[in-house]
């Protein structure tokens, strides 16, 4: 591999793009700042969850334990309680 991934990705976009855009491998992947987005919107997370939560999650537990839950467990909570208002 030589330091790169996605070898059957690259092999079949190198029929169209540049060798120096395939083959680069300066790229770097993109994080969503789920830190940020978390802490400034805490509050609204909260109750969106709670008001969206359907029967699968507990409020109370919810409730109780939001302030010792990290940004990633919120973000999922807040990605399940989407996922439930859309299905």
């Amino acid at each position: 591999k030589n330091g790169l991934t996605k070898m059957p990705l690259r092999r079949f976009m190198n029929k169209y793009l540049p060798e120096e855009v395939v083959w680069n491998k300066t790229k770097v992947g993109f994080s969503a700042p789920i830190d940020a987005w978390m802490s400034e919107n805490n509050d609204n997370v909260l109750k969106y969850i709670v008001n969206n939560r359907g029967k699968y999650i507990d409020e109370k537990l919810l409730i109780a334990n939001w302030a010792g839950y990290d940004s990633s467990l919120k973000w999922r909570l807040f990605c399940f309680a989407k996922w439930l208002k859309t299905s």
